[in-house]
């Protein structure tokens, strides 16, 4: 394999190839009468890392007066650090939401903090069920005394008194407290499900309070007006990873709608392609370590292997991969087997994300700080170190800040395009999850397809999907059940296979119009393209393969009024001298393929008006070719279109290149397999196919 590559990177998310997503708080205030707007479909807020909802309801209208507040969430981490359901936008503080880790299984904690008043109570909960909070606040003098209820019980209360200078002075907002204020020191976050949001202007009582638990929709609740509701059933203002999703109308069964974080850089497992491994821990496991600041982490081992075995019969010395691009921060590999701390990488993903890849050997990284690994890239190998003697395995997590600083905790990530061994010895395939404790997890392989690739690629956020070495009705099937999705060819090739005409080509989105022919005599294909120009076609992508010594075309035409001009079948000689006549004349090539047949090698290119400067090679050998790109590479140019021909066993290169300063990376006859490994780690960074050549 063949790689080659100049880039110019800039951070960007990308869309996963095969999977195109859409993402597809009612505030009513009164004074005596609430007003409410039938729901189309149940609805609760959804967050994430980063995510959070604003509301225009203001504390200053309640908080010194007697009020109830209540809302009702499902945790989706409870054994996690803190994270508000209701918070402040403004100054002061105002905290209600789940507190830190209570290190109990099935107990989780509730922290209230108004002002500088703070407490914290514990209850019981339930995995994947709702659980309904509600703070009643009467007036005591210059006192506020407020009593927490859990599920429509008494559990607690706290007292705050009203010239409290922190009290809250701003906007309620739900997930997240201020931009830059923090709780326990950490940039604090709720996880999971937000519904039934309510604000009363009195205090609720006992038997009130018991009501509003037991009504599952604070729209229908009519026992007392509320003075301020958020059901979700409407549009509210939503930011970061925040999102409404459906739930059910009586709030049973809604843990499918918790959310999969969305915030992170796409990544995928830090580990060879096909390997068993298994997730000793996973997040949020209070009968493990991954817990509190530490939730949201993995430690994986080879499956079915010693633990301490030497790799690949244990996970001693197993190489670990990077699972997403970036900068390399740290590189701590001083210590050596059970001495802590632990030697670590750790990579900037991104702004405020930061992968951790701890209990590396000692000396074993293959990267220094600022190097910039790809996806894929080996980092150092598994050890031991920081754990305990013997229990080598990789330990991954993504953190806000570098490991080790002030308040930087873990947050939760979820990973691309890997596999589930089910109980039967199956795998099913997961495009985004977080692995399980006790699931083997793999990533799987690339198919092992007979082909040789070279591909260019482009920096974009486009999506794409591809084919490889389809038939006619396997490529037509597919064609069509795409342009309906709103995807349009822009790139194809075509090769020969067992005697038979193979296709391989890339979607991008698009609605313009286009037509195509598929494997076309010379003949045939003029007649054709004469028919079209003359009803306002012109070629978008040509394509020639040699089948039984004979040139067979394949082109897509789209809509257009420009000229055009065709040589097809020409001589290299015929190709030059025409190329220096029109030239001068304001064409340049669009279009170029090389085929040979009987007879030596011939070339078809199409030429429409431009001014743009270019520069070509015909027929070049790989160093020449590879020699000259880095000669062109410093001077501005890039590829603008390249054909591949074999002939005698050896791979030559057709190459236009025009005049840009974007980046791009490149991969010359590399087999199949590793083609689709290595665009696997650039697609990860945005980087999409431009030019395909498949043989």
């Amino acid at each position: 394999m063949r790689k080659h590559f100049h880039a110019k990177k800039s951070p960007i998310t990308p869309q996963n190839p095969f999977i195109m997503k859409k993402l597809f708080l009612v505030i009513v205030l009164g004074l005596l009468s609430a007003v409410c707007i039938p729901a189309k479909a149940q609805k609760a807020l959804a967050v994430s890392w980063t995510g959070y909802a604003e509301t225009n309801i203001k504390f200053s209208d309640f908080i010194k007066t007697s009020h109830s507040i209540a809302y009702r969430c499902m945790m989706q981490f409870p054994q996690a650090y803190e994270g508000p359901v209701i918070a402040e936008n403004g100054t002061g503080t105002y905290f209600a939401g789940m507190g830190y880790k209570t290190n109990t299984l099935g107990v989780a904690s509730l922290l209230l903090n108004i002002g500088t008043s703070t407490t914290t109570i514990t209850y019981n909960y339930t995995t994947g069920e709702w659980t309904h909070i509600a703070m009643v606040a009467t007036e005591n003098g210059s006192n506020m005394s407020c009593k927490i209820y859990v599920n429509g019980v008494e559990k607690g209360n706290i007292s705050y008194s009203k010239t409290d200078p922190q009290l809250p002075n701003g906007t309620l907002r739900i997930g997240k407290r201020t931009t830059g204020q923090t709780t326990g020191g950490r940039n604090a976050q709720f996880y999971g499900l937000v519904d039934d949001i309510a604000v009363f202007k009195t205090a609720l009582s006992p038997a009130q309070v018991a009501s509003l638990y037991a009504n599952k929709d604070i729209s229908t609740f009519s026992t007392v007006a509320p003075w301020a509701t958020l059901d979700f059933n409407n549009t509210t203002t939503l930011k970061g990873s925040a999102a409404l999703v459906k739930i059910s109308s009586n709030k049973t069964n809604d843990a499918a709608s918790l959310p999969l974080p969305t915030a992170q850089k796409s990544m995928q497992l830090p580990f060879k392609r096909g390997e068993e491994w298994y997730v000793i821990q996973g997040n949020d496991d209070v009968l493990g370590s991954h817990s509190g600041y530490a939730s949201f982490c993995w430690d994986f081992m080879v499956n079915n292997q010693p633990q301490a075995g030497i790799y690949p019969n244990g996970t001693n010395g197993a190489s670990v991969k990077a699972s997403a691009s970036g900068k390399v921060i740290t590189v701590n590999q001083s210590k050596t087997s059970g001495e802590s701390p632990s030697n670590m990488v750790e990579i900037q993903q991104g702004p405020n994300e930061v992968c951790a890849y701890l209990h590396i050997q000692k000396n074993s990284s293959t990267v220094k700080v600022n190097d910039q690994p790809l996806y894929g890239q080996a980092l150092a190998v598994t050890g031991d170190v920081g754990a305990a003697v013997g229990a080598y395995h990789i330990h991954l997590a993504v953190t806000d800040k570098p490991d080790g600083t002030a308040g930087f905790i873990t947050f939760p990530i979820a990973f691309s395009n890997y596999e589930v061994k089910q109980a039967n010895g199956t795998w099913k395939f997961v495009s985004r999850g977080i692995p399980q404790k006790g699931e083997v997890i793999r990533i799987p392989l690339a198919d092992d397809l007979p082909y040789t690739v070279s591909a260019v690629f482009k920096n974009t956020a486009a999506g794409e999907v591809q084919c490889y070495g389809y038939t006619y009705d396997q490529l037509k099937t597919k064609y069509d059940d795409l342009w309906n999705k709103g995807y349009r060819l822009s790139a194809i090739s075509t090769h020969v296979l067992n005697g038979t005409l193979r296709y391989s080509a890339v979607w991008k989105p698009s609605n313009e119009l286009e037509t195509q022919v598929y494997g076309w005599a010379l003949e045939d294909y003029q007649k054709k393209n004469d028919e079209l120009f003359k009803q306002g076609w012109r070629i978008k992508l040509l394509d020639v393969c040699v089948l039984n010594g004979k040139p067979l075309y394949t082109a897509i035409w789209k809509k257009g009024n420009e000229g055009e001009m065709q040589l097809l079948g020409w001589t290299y000689e015929d190709l030059k001298k025409k190329y220096d006549e029109l030239w001068p004349k304001g064409w340049r090539l669009n279009q170029i393929r090389m085929f040979n047949i009987p007879g030596g090698v011939r070339y078809s290119a199409v030429f429409t008006p431009g001014t743009q400067t270019e520069t070509q090679v015909y027929g070049w050998n790989y160093t020449d070719f590879k020699n000259k790109y880095n000669e062109l590479w410093p001077q501005g140019w890039r590829l603008s279109l390249l054909s591949n021909c074999v002939v005698n066993g050896k791979t030559l290169y057709t190459a236009v290149w025009k005049k840009s300063s974007a980046g791009e990376f490149q991969l010359y006859e590399a087999k199949y397999k590793d083609f689709r490994e290595y665009y696997d780690n650039v697609f990860q960074d945005g980087w999409r196919l431009h030019l395909l050549n498949v043989w």
